[in-house]
């Protein structure tokens, strides 16, 4: 899972529209949508602002669909 959906998946838990995450995170709508569908890169400062507004920590948008694997040895 790319960043920006991740992005989208947490503001769609919070049953936030992208204008009002936009607004929260002071961007233009069509920024921010540009932003969660990929066509743009958060700077590192936006993507801070972004955990802040989300309330999470910033290794969460690096960790969200990681799995542990556990090996058996035989």
């Amino acid at each position: 899972m790319q960043i920006h959906d991740i992005i989208r998946k947490l503001r769609e838990e919070k049953h936030w529209s992208q204008e009002e995450m936009a607004s929260r995170v002071g961007m233009s709508k069509n920024g921010y949508a540009k932003m969660e569908r990929g066509e743009s890169r958060p700077s590192l400062d936006r993507l801070e602002k972004i955990t802040q507004v989300l309330g999470i920590e910033m290794t969460e948008l690096f960790n969200e669909d990681k799995k542990s694997v556990v090996l058996k040895s035989a």
